[in-house]
C-alpha cells in the first residue's frame, strides 16, 4: 500500500475589498503524494462573503437590509435590530460590526461581520454554497453592495489524478494554481 506523503498546502484568499487589499484566508488546497503516480488534491469548502460599503457616513433613521432584516441607524440608544452612529464611517461601521456579532436574531447570526477599511465585511458562518442565499441591500442608506447576495461559497472538492514522471509534481501543482487563487503555500 502506498505511503501518503503530505507536498504542500495552498492558502486561498477571500475577495478583495473596494480598494483592491487582498482577502483574508477562507480556505486550503493540500496536496499529496501517494507514492505510486497518484497526486490527491483536497480544497475545503469555502464561505460566502461580500461586502457593504458606506458612500457617507448614514444619518439617523437610515437603513441597510441584512439577510432580509432591515437594520437601522440611530442617533443614540439602539436596541434589537439597531445600531448607534459614529463620528466617522469607521465608527459607524464598528458599532454595526459589534451590534450584529451580538445580534439573537436567527437571520442575522448566520454570518460574522467586521470592519475592514471602513466597509462591512460579512463571510457567511457555514464554508459551502448556502451561504450564497444570504442578501444584502441598500435599504435608504447611501451604499454599494458586493452584490445582492453573499457571492462565493462552494462546496469542498477532492481531485485525484494519476501523473507520472519527472515533472508530475509541477503539473500537479500547476492544475491546482489553474483552480483556486492562491496567496501562499507551506
Amino acid at each position: 500500500m502506498a505511503s501518503n506523503t503530505l507536498l504542500t498546502t495552498y492558502h486561498i484568499r477571500g475577495m478583495t475589498d473596494s480598494a483592491g487589499s487582498p482577502g483574508s484566508e477562507i480556505a486550503t488546497a493540500k496536496v499529496e503524494h501517494w507514492g505510486d503516480g497518484t497526486f490527491r488534491a483536497v480544497l475545503n469548502a469555502v464561505a460566502a462573503q461580500g461586502f457593504i460599503r458606506f458612500d457617507d457616513n448614514p444619518t439617523a433613521e437610515e437603513t441597510v437590509v441584512i439577510n432580509g432584516v432591515t437594520w437601522t441607524f440611530k442617533t443614540s440608544g439602539a436596541a434589537g435590530d439597531q445600531s448607534n452612529l459614529g463620528a466617522t464611517v469607521g465608527d459607524t461601521v464598528d458599532n454595526l460590526v459589534t451590534a450584529l456579532n451580538a445580534s439573537a436574531d436567527t437571520d442575522i447570526d448566520d454570518a460574522t461581520y467586521s470592519n475592514v477599511n471602513d466597509e462591512l465585511h460579512v463571510v457567511h458562518d457555514t464554508a459551502g454554497t448556502g451561504g450564497n442565499a444570504f442578501t444584502l441591500a441598500a435599504g435608504t442608506a447611501e451604499v454599494t453592495l458586493s452584490g445582492a447576495a453573499l457571492a462565493g461559497g462552494e462546496a469542498g472538492i477532492e481531485y485525484r489524478l494519476h501523473l507520472s514522471g519527472k515533472t508530475a509534481i509541477a503539473r500537479m501543482t500547476a492544475y491546482i494554481l489553474g483552480l483556486v487563487g492562491v496567496i501562499g503555500k507551506e
